[in-house]
């Protein structure tokens, strides 16, 4: 029983002591933090400075976390640390282990200090940026994992400065292909996130530079691409995220988009999540290859997309009108490039010049005349093109000039009961007009 009494109050003891040590160790804490604190408050480098010592005193006592000490710790040391990184820029060794400090003061915070973490990590990554940038190893180690950490709540320069490292160790042979291009897709997938919400020029510039440092970087050339991608797409049919990565991936390559499997990812995702915007990539695509049947049944699917504000629409429609004369479908041209002018006049100047050129290519039936009334027809549209825009004047006098030499003679018109002048329905190829009887 004595000996139980002895053992459970050297125990209360020792908790005693403790406590008391703690106690002390929280008002230290305190201590030196007000120290700290009165010196830094005054804003100066100098005072700064003079604040440093108390800075580490309370670094090294306060437990990270709790109440006695706060996040400010930290955000008032890497200021610290910053100016004394300035000051030491001709010692190497030692600037550069005032920047592994600073990074890990960065770090600590996000650790203990959840609420703050996403401003830790941009501030982490805004410094890593500045005093990193001949270090891409430990550049790209540390800001993989921001990344992989906050997502699109990351920086524009996070994806940036982790780009321009992912370039120089993939050059370098350290990191493989397949990492770059993971890192890329990642990026462009956060940058999606992160517009969203931020649409200024400067988010835009940032975005541009990360997308240009992959891309100059030449791993997108088109033929590694269709390396990787010709088995994973076949594997991979029915995943729309990676049939997705696949296609971004071969848009950023230099002529990449004139092959079978780019088209073919292109007709699957859309297949898969169909919308406006890729059936009307579908169109471009098909168009281009000269497929123009095929191009023109996307255009249609573009066309019918809810979401399409009415200059879009139109800008759509006036391709597709072009599409549809290249390809023979002069009716068909005719009726998207009216509907185009209906709703944006800023492009009727070109929506005539097709009106006027699929006038000239369809074929009519009739006697000498009516044959050629489709000209009358096509030159109505080529003055109403220079009308609307006069850049288009001398190539609009041009075709004039060239439907003129088709036009009757006076005598000829005579015969078969047209005068010069005398109003006239044109109506040929699935297409009807009223024009005015014109001879020469």
């Amino acid at each position: 029983m004595k000996k139980s009494v002895i053992f459970i109050t050297a125990v209360l003891a020792l908790a005693t002591i403790s406590f008391v040590a703690r106690a002390q160790e929280i008002d230290d804490c305190l201590q030196y933090m007000s120290y700290y604190q009165d010196y830094y408050k005054q804003g100066t480098k100098d005072s700064k400075m003079a604040a440093l010592p108390s800075w580490r005193k309370a670094y090294s006592i306060c437990q990270p976390g709790t109440k006695s000490m706060r996040q400010n710790l930290y955000v008032h040391g890497a200021d610290l640390y910053r100016i004394l990184i300035s000051k030491n820029a001709k010692n190497p060794a030692y600037r550069a282990s005032l920047i592994d400090t600073l990074i890990t003061l960065h770090q600590l915070r996000a650790q203990y200090y959840p609420k703050y973490a996403q401003k830790a990590y941009a501030a982490l990554s805004a410094d890593v940026n500045n005093y990193l940038k001949n270090d891409p190893e430990k550049t790209y180690e540390i800001l993989s994992k921001v990344i992989e950490s906050q997502g699109s709540q990351a920086t524009p320069v996070t994806f940036v400065a982790s780009m321009n490292a992912a370039v120089t160790l993939y050059k370098r042979g350290d990191i493989s292909i397949d990492e770059i291009l993971a890192l890329y897709d990642k990026s462009t997938t956060c940058f999606n996130e992160i517009q969203k919400v931020d649409t200024t020029q400067n988010t835009r510039n940032l975005r541009t530079t990360m997308e240009s440092a992959f891309i100059n970087s030449k791993v997108a050339s088109c033929e590694t691409l269709q390396s990787i991608f010709a088995s994973r797409f076949e594997e991979n049919k029915d995943n729309i995220e990676e049939v997705s990565k696949i296609v971004r991936m071969m848009a950023t390559a230099e002529e990449c988009t004139d092959n079978d499997l780019f088209l073919n990812a292109v007709t699957q995702m859309h297949k898969l999540e169909p919308s406006a915007n890729s059936a009307y990539y579908l169109f471009r695509l098909n168009a281009s290859r000269k497929d123009f049947q095929e191009a023109l049944k996307y255009a249609d699917e573009a066309l019918a997309g809810e979401d399409l504000d009415a200059a879009t629409r139109a800008q759509y429609g006036y391709e597709a009108a072009t599409c549809a004369l290249k390809g023979g479908s002069y009716a068909k041209a005719v009726d998207l490039a009216t509907k185009a002018i209906s709703l944006d006049q800023s492009i009727a100047g070109k929506a005539y010049m097709v009106i006027g050129h699929a006038w000239m290519s369809t074929g009519c039936s009739g006697n000498e005349v009516e044959r050629r009334a489709k000209y009358w027809v096509a030159v109505d549209n080529f003055n109403r093109a220079k009308a609307a825009d006069s850049s288009l004047a001398e190539e609009a006098n041009k075709q004039i000039g060239a439907c003129a030499a088709y036009f009757p003679e006076t005598a000829e018109a005579f015969m078969y009961d047209f005068q010069n002048g005398q109003a006239y329905t044109v109506s040929c190829g699935g297409m009807r007009a009223a024009t005015t009887v014109r001879t020469r």
